[in-house]
């Protein structure tokens, strides 16, 4: 597999990780990020997509900067939304510019509401709503 990367001092290229190895050090990867990036191709597969990275992403505190979709809406407080792939070069640039650690905290904070139990209640909500 090859990839073009322009390089530049604040983009390093680690190289393939097997999913194992991810697995194991995804913390310790993500803890080098400055801004964690979600760019999505959209289409009728990836329009509904619920990006459970992000909730990893803020569980952190990163700065992010995902791709605008109706599931991302949720999101919009805490990370920011990209339409093009112009947006993503100055919304990163204004992540960069713009995290500190009040952004940070509330990015914990909100992921915090973003549980396994907190999904699922809201699931079930939905269907009793259906039910009735």
């Amino acid at each position: 597999m090859s990839c073009r990367v322009r390089t530049s001092l604040h983009l390093r290229l680690i190289g393939a990780v097997l999913l194992v190895q991810w697995r194991r050090s995804i913390l310790s990867f993500l803890a080098y990020f400055d801004v964690a990036i979600n760019p999505q191709l959209l289409n009728e597969t990836t329009i509904g997509n619920y990006p459970r990275k992000i909730d990893e992403y803020l569980a952190m505190g990163k700065a992010t900067v995902a791709t605008e979709t109706k599931a991302m809406s949720i999101f919009a407080g805490y990370t920011y939304l990209a339409k093009t792939k112009e947006d993503y070069l100055t919304l990163i640039q204004k992540a960069l510019d713009e995290d500190n650690d009040e952004k940070r905290n509330a990015r914990i904070e909100f992921a915090r509401s973003h549980t396994w139990e907190n999904s699922v209640a809201e699931i079930y909500k939905a269907i009793n709503f259906v039910g009735k």
